[in-house]
């Protein structure tokens, strides 16, 4: 069967691989398509440590179940699916809590081990979840992304009403916004690239700012009357940003990192912390979101469809992973046809 391998950066190729073979509390999927990540884009330019070369990519995907057991899921084959792909290993302190996104040997598919963006790949049963009829395939591969933005906002508990700042308007920062609407949250949105910040205004998102261009300071303090927003949710892990995080959150406030950072260390000013007893959460991955994002794409409380931006072939994928890195103005979510 058919996968998309990446030897090592840049060095992606569809290369011929063994089927998947039954396996006790397992299903074998016949993948359609997956999104692509930025994990994905970053693992391609070698700019992912925690990527383990060779493999296959990709974890954002839909398909049907070839073979599965009997199963107290209530799973069968012919059932339309997505796939959670993080891995814990059940045993360490986070997975003890239930937290297995953050487990200390964590597994995700199309990162420490090969992905789904292969023609048939075997999951546990435990991580595949049935789609109603109302979710089209395309929306599907945003089911994975949404629970990123749903994780998120759990963390930082967001209520009515609150001002949250999203650094990043890409698709994750995007998703977070969504998110934080369906919570009652205000979304403000801040990003160096004109044309990401159009696209939120497009989607819908009125409070919008090119942080480079202009002092994004007096402008919070203008939208939030002084107060500054309570919530931040980092997506984009520029060192300038983070180190400025403290000038644009108010007292008592809340930073939640997303964006994996672009240089190992910044510096944070922690004095300003303290002195605003700001609480500093990070959010990796998600855990147990999955049913939920199911349910606000079914029920259109987010828009799946406005997010993607280009529907690509495997043979397609190298030259379309490529682009992105040198345009990344030109897309949100790219789709690879598997099938």
């Amino acid at each position: 069967m058919k996968a998309l391998y990446l030897e090592k950066k840049y060095d992606l190729y569809v290369k011929e691989v063994e089927e998947p073979k039954p396996r006790k509390k397992h299903g074998i999927v016949k993948v359609k398509m997956s999104g692509v990540c930025g994990t994905d884009v970053h693992s391609f330019s070698g700019n992912n440590a925690n990527t383990i070369y060779p493999l296959v990519i990709g974890h954002e995907a839909v398909g049907t179940i070839e073979q599965i057991e009997e199963n107290e899921k209530g799973l069968k084959a012919g059932d339309r699916v997505v796939m959670e792909p993080y891995m814990g290993c059940g045993e360490c302190f986070a997975c003890r809590r239930g937290r297995y996104n953050a487990c200390k040997n964590l597994q995700t598919y199309g990162v420490h081990r090969d992905g789904m963006m292969e023609e048939k790949v075997s999951i546990p049963v435990e991580k595949i979840y049935k789609l109603p009829d109302s979710i089209t395939d395309e929306q599907a591969c945003m089911i994975e992304p949404f629970t990123i933005g749903i994780h998120a906002v759990h963390r930082a508990e967001v209520e009515q009403g609150e001002v949250c700042l999203i650094i990043g308007a890409g698709a994750i920062g995007l998703i977070c916004g969504m998110i934080v609407k369906v919570y009652g949250g205000t979304p403000v949105f801040f990003d160096p690239v004109d044309e990401r910040l159009e696209k939120a205004k497009e989607m819908g998102f009125e409070h919008v700012y090119n942080n480079v261009k202009g002092n994004p300071v007096p402008y919070l303090e203008k939208l939030t009357g002084g107060d500054m927003p309570s919530v931040i949710f980092e997506c984009s892990g520029a060192k300038p940003v983070l180190e400025n995080l403290h000038q644009y959150i108010s007292q008592c406030g809340k930073i939640v990192l997303i964006g994996w950072p672009h240089v190992p260390f910044s510096e944070i000013d922690t004095g300003n912390i303290t002195r605003k007893e700001l609480t500093i959460l990070g959010s990796r991955n998600s855990s147990g979101c999955f049913e939920e994002s199911i349910d606000l794409v079914a029920h259109k409380k987010v828009n799946a469809d406005s997010f993607i931006s280009h529907i690509v072939t495997m043979e397609e994928a190298k030259e379309t992973l490529e682009d992105m890195l040198k345009n990344p103005g030109k897309y949100m979510k790219v789709i690879i046809k598997i099938q």
